[in-house]
């Protein structure tokens, strides 16, 4: 009995393999029998968490849980209370801080401080992603951020416009740009398997990688420098566009925007790249001057050492926790007051 119904199994997989492949084919050929041209699909890459979802990965000996609220944010270990956004950080992998415990990473913790000092019930929303560039950080702010209304933005994004305009020439190019289409290929229909599929797994297994070196956080910042043709200069150039539009876009509606420069301890790097790196955070100081922002110089004030980094980039709990100080104090003194 068990052989026959183990001889049905393997001829309706068969069957259906078989049927997958010939709507394939014909899918291929009505175009040619028809004179037909399929247009391509093409959209705006939205670069977020996805809503209500909710994981846990590995980060050293212990598990890190990952809560999504309904706009994809990263909350913390205590629920909002009110559906107004006081404070909402936009930035990469080092404002998601990802292996951080959810009670510490600093979106949260620095508001909650906050509210320690001034008896406020103000909530720090983490709308930061890996891989996120200053061009993802704007669409969030015009697709999602606008029609929030969030009073202040917290905006942190440097080193992954540094090393992607490095590795990709601009921002529209390269595998995270802003506009995609759906073209069919081997490579596009393995990941929506894998996208739809096997999610979880997907996270367990990149989260055991770990993050020992710079590039190795789910998302973290491009490497292989030098690869292509560029030029500092223009790299530099789109990056302050960029910046000036997200500047003016958030004094047109309103919201009170605060910029941060970026932590590092950067040594996977040659001294000519660090030394043009550095020019996106003097950017980002120049901005503040000039538009008269609030800056909070997170390159200045954090130590450049690896106690509280787990690869020279990304916080750990003790780093995250230092940030989330400084980021309470600023505001105390200079929003609050």
């Amino acid at each position: 009995m068990k052989g026959k119904v183990s001889s049905s199994i393997k001829i309706i997989s068969i069957n259906i393999f078989l049927l997958f492949c010939l709507l394939i084919i014909v899918d291929r050929i009505i175009p040619k029998i028809t004179n037909q041209i399929s247009g391509i699909e093409r959209y705006v890459n939205i670069r977020e968490h996805d809503p209500f979802s909710s994981y846990q990965v590995k980060a050293d000996t212990t598990n890190v849980l990952i809560n999504i609220d309904k706009n994809g944010f990263i909350i913390g270990d205590e629920e909002p209370n009110s559906d107004e956004i006081d404070y909402i950080f936009v930035g990469g992998s080092t404002t998601e801080c990802f292996y951080v415990s959810e009670n510490k990473r600093f979106p949260f913790l620095s508001i909650k401080l906050l509210n320690e000092k001034v008896g406020g019930n103000s909530y720090g929303f983490n709308a930061g992603l890996g891989g996120n560039n200053l061009m993802h950080s704007y669409i969030v702010l015009i697709t999602k951020l606008l029609e929030l209304k969030p009073k202040n933005i917290i905006l942190m994004n440097a080193i992954n416009d540094f090393s992607y305009l490095l590795s990709n020439e601009d921002y529209f190019k390269g595998p995270r740009a802003i506009l995609n289409s759906n073209k069919i290929s081997l490579f596009s229909f393995l990941k929506k398997i894998k996208d739809n599929l096997f999610p979880n797994i997907y996270r367990s297994i990149r989260s055991v990688l770990m993050i020992n070196r710079l590039g190795q956080i789910p998302g973290g910042p491009d490497t292989g420098f030098g690869d292509k043709n560029f030029s500092y200069e223009k790299n530099l150039s789109d990056y302050s566009k960029i910046l000036d539009l997200f500047i003016q876009t958030c004094k047109t509606y309103n919201i009170n925007l605060i910029l941060m420069t970026q932590f590092n301890y950067l040594q996977n790097v040659t001294p000519e790249e660090y030394l043009e790196y550095n020019k996106y955070n003097q950017k980002i100081r120049e901005k503040s001057v000039l538009n008269n922002l609030k800056l909070i110089d997170l390159d200045s004030l954090i130590p450049k050492n690896l106690n509280i980094m787990s690869d020279g980039l990304h916080l750990n709990n003790k780093g995250s926790i230092l940030v989330s100080k400084i980021i309470a104090d600023h505001l105390y003194k200079n929003i609050i007051l």
